[in-house]
């Protein structure tokens, strides 16, 4: 009994774990998101992408 108690708190733990995790990334991916988001509206960024990409090709 004592040993289904812990596999059952070990469980849960993990599971408590996995939640905490699965919103540490939407969080990054919408942090993601949004910064990606501002650097593509910043013409600054696109110029320097653009001669970037033109001197590697």
């Amino acid at each position: 009994m004592e040993s289904s108690k812990s596999i059952l708190a070990a469980q849960e733990s993990y599971e408590s774990k996995q939640d905490n995790m699965c919103d540490a990334l939407d969080k990054l991916f919408c942090f993601a998101r949004c910064h990606v988001a501002r650097i593509m509206n910043d013409e600054s960024f696109l110029h320097l992408l653009y001669k970037f990409l033109s001197s590697t090709c």
